[in-house]
């Protein structure tokens, strides 16, 4: 048996227990070939993902029923746009430097944040963390995965295929129209 880091469990424990997760993903991800562990992440939280504004690397498949592509570029649209994410997890990137700024954070102030980085210099480097993990990133994804399939219940399963659910109807109809 692998041993799972503390720090992973901790992450797994938050997004299990998350009533509204949210990804956002950086050029981290590809460079790490950590996509399909993040997209296995994501399946498992049912979690919409979020590309960050300045990204050069497809960091999830944009045929995915979580992918959502971009956000508005100021901090006061987003906030609007993630009300009601209680949880974000933030993968592999220099999340919202480039947008306007504006008072207070681009998401909710009470809401968790998770960030995983490859390089100690990224983690927190725009916004504090509740939970930092620092570490290979496709590793750390892998881990978090298998951490979150440990730890979940059936109730957070049941929540988490309901939510992918409703992401899957509303990719079907964004590319419907």
């Amino acid at each position: 048996d692998i041993k799972v880091p503390e720090g992973v469990k901790a992450a797994a424990e938050l997004l299990t227990h998350a009533r509204n997760p949210v990804i956002f993903c950086g050029d981290g991800v590809a460079l790490a070939g950590a996509v399909q562990a993040l997209v296995e992440v994501a399946e498992a939280i049912g979690a919409p993902c979020y590309y960050e504004g300045l990204h050069h690397h497809i960091n999830f498949p944009t045929h995915h029923p979580s992918c959502r592509d971009r956000l508005p570029a100021d901090y006061s649209s987003i906030r609007a746009a993630m009300a009601d994410a209680d949880t974000i997890l933030l993968v592999g990137g220099n999340f919202f430097e480039e947008l306007w700024f504006d008072s207070g954070l681009p998401f909710s102030e009470s809401a968790a944040v998770i960030h995983i980085e490859g390089a100690p210099e990224m983690l927190a480097r725009n916004f504090s963390a509740n939970l930092g993990l620092l570490g290979n990133i496709r590793a750390v994804l892998e881990q978090l995965r298998d951490g979150v399939a440990g730890s979940g219940g059936d109730a957070f399963r049941s929540a988490a295929a309901s939510r992918n659910e409703a992401l899957a109807k509303w990719k079907s109809n964004d590319l419907e129209t």
